[in-house]
């Protein structure tokens, strides 16, 4: 079986619910975690602190709303300036704008389409550029 010891792994909303489960986890295997957020600073400082006393020595917090395509590509950018590489791209982030679909407007729902879809594009466009795709690259969501 594969590990993901000493990989860069870059989890997008990783400072609370599912993104910080997979931290978690792929911290504890060794992976170097960077631990992105958009809003939770004192939950993902938190988490990194963690991290490192518990596997993943170079763990770091980045600050970027993803939603945004050029705050996801400087997150990009930023993790491979401090940890030197990406090995693992984790698309979590997303949204959930909880309303019926009678009460969805045509705007919550592009907002939802364009954080939870159209993200993996642009995120795996800036993650591919630092990417060292070994094999094949999969572009996929948690969520």
């Amino acid at each position: 079986m594969t590990t993901l010891e000493g990989a860069v792994v870059v989890i997008t909303g990783a400072g609370r619910g599912i993104g910080r489960a997979i931290a978690l986890e792929l911290g504890q295997g060794g992976a170097q975690i960077v631990v992105n957020y958009a809003h939770s600073k004192e939950l993902a400082e938190e988490l990194v602190q963690w991290l490192r006393e518990h596997g993943s020595q170079r763990a770091v917090a980045i600050q970027s709303d993803v939603s945004d395509a050029t705050q996801a590509a400087s997150l990009i950018d930023e993790a491979v300036q401090r940890l030197g590489r990406i090995d693992v791209l984790v698309n979590n982030a997303g949204i959930n704008i909880d309303r019926s679909l009678k009460n969805l407007s045509v705007e919550d729902w592009n907002t939802v389409l364009q954080m939870d879809l159209h993200r993996i594009y642009q995120d795996g466009c800036s993650g591919t550029r630092s990417l060292e795709c070994h094999s094949e690259c999969d572009l996929s969501r948690v969520h």
